[in-house]
């Protein structure tokens, strides 16, 4: 101890007139340079304070018991750093075994002080939120059985804990969890956890859960993903659906629906009806006969640029004059609206027809077989401009001549169907 005292000027302080003085320097210089040699480990100590004050001024549940389990953790480290200001002032340095047995006494005092700033910032923080907020809850998805609020700095490591389960759950609520992925979270958080004695993943029908043994409880878990699924499998069996449709049975936001599908169909569980991975209108089942392209509407013909020319029309009577019998009544007047709608007399054109000898008024504009309007919309109008799909169906060279009705309505039934323009097989971006 003498050593001590002659290193750092004590006797020379207690020697001197200005002694006072000269110990009032040395003490101020002491208290400098260890709150200069502690900076770092006291911003840390301040900044834990502030986090657990600012989850306070929040108020949840949750928010409380982290700041009780923070101020716990501070105040322990604090304890090295308190006991070394007051070994610095008392010029005591490295006192060594006999001191520190001494300074170890304070320990217990101290450990005491924790619980209590433990408990102190709990209740107050639960009172403020209350206050603020309305009457407090306990953690989202943690229902506490038993043995809570006995021991505080217990209780904010067991609430820290149960945190550490809510967040490793928080990447499944939107696609669900399987058993061994809960089991493993179950493992990782009781490692890294050692309040807990056990962590049993449990069924709780459409969820798997987490029940703990440390105070007793059990922490809500996300949904199952085959609950989900078998669920859909039950509102719709086979039938076409939507992702609107999934996100009303389920009660889901528009993503949480998509993360499903993906996973289904990444699993062949389910099935996509769509003209290609932009198409708004997809569809989906389980059925997979139900799958592939999706057409779009025969009402879009016309959208698209292929309404056909009037029948009165110049190039509608040009149409129509390539199936006028040779024994239609004479003069025959191929330019004349009244002499097609009163006299003319036709024969389809359509080839292998049966159809003879029919007038105006069932008689319809026939497009070529070879290459009818879905038959270039899909080949090659999807890419054009609505402005030059309608030229080519007004072009009398892209018909044969006139058809009966009841034939057009067979032949047009079993035509291809109109894609749906998309940018991934190249359509212009008048339809996008």
């Amino acid at each position: 101890m003498a050593s001590h005292l002659v290193h750092d000027g004590r006797l020379v302080a207690l020697c001197t007139p200005v002694g006072d003085i000269v110990e009032l320097l040395l003490t101020i210089y002491k208290a400098v340079r260890f709150f200069l040699d502690k900076m770092r480990a006291l911003g840390q100590f301040m900044a834990t304070l502030k986090a657990a004050v600012t989850s306070v001024a929040r108020g949840t549940h949750d928010d409380l018991w982290w700041a009780g389990a923070q101020v716990y953790n501070a105040v322990v480290a604090s304890v090295p750093l308190l006991l070394g200001f007051i070994a610095t002032l008392l010029g005591l340095g490295d006192v060594g075994k006999p001191v520190r047995a001494a300074l170890a006494a304070l320990t217990a005092p101290l450990q005491r002080i924790e619980a209590k700033l433990v408990a102190l910032v709990v209740s107050k923080g639960q009172a403020l939120a209350a206050t603020l907020h309305g009457k407090g809850s306990a953690a989202p998805g943690h229902t506490p059985v038993s043995g809570h609020g006995t021991d505080p700095a217990h209780d904010a490591q067991v609430h820290a804990g149960v945190q550490a389960l809510i967040n490793a759950d928080k990447p499944y609520a939107q696609i669900g969890i399987e058993k061994s992925q809960a089991e493993h979270i179950a493992a990782t958080v009781k490692a890294a956890h050692p309040v807990f004695k056990s962590i049993t993943v449990v069924d709780s029908g459409e969820r798997w859960d987490y029940e703990y043994v440390a105070s007793s409880g059990r922490v809500t878990g996300p949904p199952k993903r085959e609950a989900q699924l078998t669920k859909i499998r039950a509102a719709f069996g086979t039938k076409l659906f939507s992702r609107k449709d999934v996100e009303h049975q389920l009660g889901v936001a528009s993503t949480q629906a998509n993360n499903l599908i993906t996973h289904w169909r990444n699993e062949n569980a389910l099935f996509v009806l769509a003209s290609s991975v932009s198409d708004v209108g997809t569809m989906y089942s389980f059925d997979k006969a139900k799958a592939g392209q999706r057409e779009i509407s025969e009402g879009n013909r016309e959208k698209y640029g292929y309404r056909n020319p009037s029948k009165k029309s110049v190039e509608g009577l040009i149409i129509l004059s390539k199936g006028l019998r040779p024994d239609s009544p004479a003069p025959i007047e191929k330019q004349s609206v009244t002499y097609h709608e009163e006299k003319a007399r036709y024969d389809s054109k359509k080839p292998g027809s049966m159809y003879k000898d029919f007038g105006f008024d069932v008689a319809i504009l026939g497009h070529k077989d070879e290459l009818g309007a879905s038959k270039h919309w899909n080949a090659i109008g999807h890419k054009h401009t609505r402005a030059q799909n309608q030229q080519w169906n007004k072009n009398p060279d892209n018909y044969q001549g006139p058809e009966h009705e009841k034939e057009s309505s067979a032949s047009g039934s079993a035509s291809e169907r109109y894609i749906v323009p998309n940018m991934d097989i190249g359509s212009n971006p008048e339809w996008l």
